[in-house]
């Protein structure tokens, strides 16, 4: 699914960074790559296959773009918009993510797995067979959203809204949840 070149740095087994030689890691040019990055942004609409893994990104916009097999793990978002986007199976398990915007995205079998979430915005999205196992995530609304089928197992939850959500066989097995909010879900459908 990604481009499976891996990084030139000996002993690494990252994939490279976009079609550099290197990881983000070990990439000495990053800010010549991540000039790159913005200027495909903006040209571009449909992403496949493309390796953004362990990146730092602050500010940048991914809104109204098309991402398929992805991989964005182990990165760090701050500030930045995935609103009116479309996912499918794309990564961002064990990421960072304040005050990211991914509302009216429609996204399915993405993997948040293992990520921190603070402060972000996910409503009116369709987010239907997600991995959010073992997120730590507060201060973030999902309101108005179809969870259908997705997973929250072991997570985290602190001011967290899902009001007015379709959470038909979503799974909290064994979260935490603090300052919760079901107001108008189907909570009887979900799996506690």
């Amino acid at each position: 699914m990604f481009d499976l070149k891996k990084c030139g740095k000996k002993d690494c087994n990252n994939s490279v960074f976009l079609d550099y030689d290197y990881c983000y890691l070990h990439l000495t040019e990053k800010e010549q790559a991540f000039s790159r990055l913005k200027e495909l942004l903006e040209k571009e609409n449909k992403f496949i296959s493309l390796n953004l893994s362990c990146g730092e990104f602050s500010d940048l916009d991914f809104s109204e773009k098309s991402f398929y097999g992805c991989n964005f793990s182990s990165s760090k978002f701050t500030n930045c918009k995935f609103s009116n986007s479309l996912l499918r199976v794309t990564f961002f398990d064990f990421s960072q993510f304040i005050s990211c915007n991914f509302s009216h995205t429609d996204m399915q079998s993405c993997v948040f797995a293992g990520s921190v979430i603070d402060s972000c915005n996910f409503t009116e999205s369709d987010i239907l067979h997600g991995n959010f196992n073992g997120i730590r995530c507060r201060n973030t609304k999902f309101d108005d959203s179809d969870l259908y089928f997705s997973h929250f197992i072991n997570a985290t939850l602190d001011n967290v809204g899902f009001i007015d959500c379709n959470i038909k066989k979503v799974m909290y097995l064994k979260s935490e949840m603090s300052d919760v909010s079901f107001k108008y879900s189907n909570y009887e459908d979900a799996q506690f």
